[in-house]
């Protein structure tokens, strides 16, 4: 997984699935960040610790942004129907970018 943090923002881009592992780094990377950009473009699963990790961090308070989450996101979030609580279509964020000199 590749990270940089600007001041308060965290850019994550998720290389593999957001799942247990995942989500463990990613929580321990967030802890002093107020806005978190997730890109999981080339991520293909999500599971629950996936899920349970972005409702952790949206009830911390955390701004979390997503690019191009796969389309079981979207699904499990229908069948949970947690639409209301994890609004995807209003979480859109940017594609993870390498720093520029």
């Amino acid at each position: 997984m590749k990270h940089r943090q600007e001041g308060s923002k965290l850019f994550l881009k998720v290389e593999q699935n957001l799942n247990l592992i995942t989500a463990g780094h990613i929580e321990r990377l967030g802890v002093e960040a107020d806005e978190i950009h997730l890109d999981l473009s080339e991520a293909r699963i999500v599971d629950s610790e996936g899920i349970i990790l972005l409702w952790k961090l949206l009830r911390e308070g955390k701004k979390v942004l997503l690019w191009k989450p796969p389309r079981i996101l979207h699904e499990m979030i229908s069948i949970l129907e947690l639409k209301e609580f994890l609004p995807l279509e209003k979480m859109t964020g940017q594609p993870y970018e390498e720093e520029r000199d």
